[in-house]
């Protein structure tokens, strides 16, 4: 793979020395949301604005969650590591509130 760029996505409530800092370095960046990232509105820039296609999420809880549950997720692949994680504030796997329950498609 050749990347060309380095692609950061932000609100806009973000430190401005950062901003300045990719600007300085030409480095792109789209800005989405007001307090917290859109993210309809963010992979909808990603689409028209840079032709992106498919992306691979690796995230904790909440963003799968958040994903889920504004119903931008059309494939999941789960990757099991052969580690345990302990505490009583152990993320999960999928941390949102109200999801509805997934609809399971057969596999090919």
């Amino acid at each position: 793979m050749n990347f060309t760029y380095l692609y950061i996505q932000f609100f806009e409530k973000f430190f401005h020395e950062y901003l300045e800092f990719l600007q300085k370095s030409k480095i792109p960046y789209l800005i989405s949301g007001k307090e917290r990232v859109d993210l309809k509105n963010m992979l909808s820039k990603m689409y028209n604005k840079l032709n992106i296609r498919s992306i691979m999420i690796s995230s904790a809880g909440k963003l799968s969650g958040a994903l889920l549950r504004d119903d931008l997720i059309d494939e999941i692949n789960i990757l099991f590591n052969p580690f345990i994680i302990g505490g009583f504030k152990t993320p999960v796997l999928f941390a949102s509130p109200e999801l509805n329950p997934p609809k399971i498609l057969p596999t090919n």
